[in-house]
């Protein structure tokens, strides 16, 4: 066989039959792809097969050498050691990496409903949610109602933190808010990275001024944009008409911060 650092493994006709997913590991392994059935699983360096091509997709292996894999006839997900062994059985629709604290959320393949799971493959949190996110280094998510369909934060046990009230969430943008819409009003206000509602919902509009870090927001009272930092706190109270003038007020920002520098 050839190896080539970026494509994989040929046979001797020069014909790819092993496509590489990764740098090789300490242990000399790696995911790939067999190019005849288009199914995964490990190789070494020499291009044999270390764990059969019979996955349909491998995660990359995480620091405890586990990795996500999706089984080909049930297409549920489950996940795998380096030696391709099921550590925790594929009985998943969605299921995320397990984070440091040992759990992950898991969409239950028989509700329908998200919980979380620990390394064994046992619920923690019982399936209970429509829909929830992915837990930040805080310790909560956001996290959908099956009941309303509405959206609020939950902590690590399930439990509301903020109950279900909003009908979308997220994501996190640049500025390192996430917006949240109020049911009743349609006006958006935003939650910080640890799971504070820090701006009541009163804007009709925002944009993400990515370059500052900073959210625009069109004020409901003045019906002019200004912008906001992660506290909520105005750093550029409502004046512009449109959110054009508020993307030239950004540029000039910039070049006064590279000033100041």
């Amino acid at each position: 066989m050839i190896y080539s650092d970026i494509y994989g493994f040929a046979n001797d006709k020069g014909e790819w039959i092993i496509d590489v997913k990764d740098e090789f590991s300490d242990k000399g392994i790696a995911r790939a792809v067999d190019i005849q059935t288009g199914l995964c699983g490990l190789v070494n360096r020499d291009g044999e097969w270390i764990v059969a091509p019979h996955f349909c997709f491998i995660n990359e292996f995480d620091e405890t050498g586990l990795a996500g894999a999706v089984e080909p006839q049930t297409r549920l997900k489950g996940i795998i050691n380096d030696r391709g062994e099921w550590v925790v059985k594929p009985l998943f629709v969605k299921l995320y990496p397990f984070s440091e604290k040992g759990y992950a959320e898991a969409m239950d393949s028989k509700t329908g409903l998200w919980g979380f799971i620990d390394r064994k493959g046992k619920w923690i949190v019982e399936p209970q949610f429509e829909w929830c996110k992915r837990f930040s280094f805080d310790g909560f998510t956001f996290a959908q109602d099956k009941e309303s369909g509405l959206w609020g934060t939950i902590n690590e046990n399930g439990e509301w933190v903020i109950s279900p009230q909003f009908e979308g969430i997220g994501p996190f943008s640049e500025s390192g808010l996430a917006q949240a819409r109020d049911k009743n009003t349609g006006l958006y206000g935003f939650f910080n990275a640890r799971g504070e509602l820090v701006v009541k919902p009163k804007f009709r509009k925002f944009f993400e001024l990515s370059l500052s870090k900073l959210e625009g927001v069109l004020d409901e009272d003045t019906k002019k944009w200004g912008a906001i930092d992660d506290d909520g706190n105005w750093v550029l109270p409502p004046r512009y008409v449109d959110n054009r003038s508020l993307k030239a007020w950004e540029l000039r920002l910039l070049r006064e911060r590279q000033t100041c520098q």
